[in-house]
């Protein structure tokens, strides 16, 4: 069995470089997942690539600049449509100008509206 199977993963700056490699590791794993990037063209690319090399992955793309957060609750909402449920893996991996905040009284971090 697949490591991932059954899991949906929603992964953030898909269009190249650690995105797009960790989305084909997720597909060849089984997960489903929905990648996300603000460059449409890099974002094509990357899943007509991962479609070539895995015909039957589970994977649907979305064009968003997540450090505009209507655009990042967008992305989440499409990720939820594609699979029915909330994603369990999330992995932000761009939009370094989008930032957690952290609490005035407690020692973790909180994330400025939950999406």
């Amino acid at each position: 069995m697949k490591r991932l199977a059954n899991k949906v993963a929603l992964i953030t700056g898909g269009g190249a470089g650690i995105g797009a490699a960790t989305a084909l590791l997720f597909c060849r794993e089984g997960a489903a997942v929905t990648l996300v990037d603000a460059d449409a063209q890099a974002l094509e690319k990357t899943t007509r690539s991962i479609q070539a090399e895995l015909p039957n992955a589970k994977l649907n793309h979305f064009t968003a600049n997540v450090a505009d957060e209507a655009q990042a609750v967008a992305a989440v909402q499409q990720s939820e449509g594609a699979s029915r449920g909330r994603p369990p893996i999330l992995l932000k991996l761009s939009a370094p100008g989008f930032r957690a905040k952290r609490p005035k009284n407690e020692g973790g971090i909180q994330h400025g509206k939950t999406i």
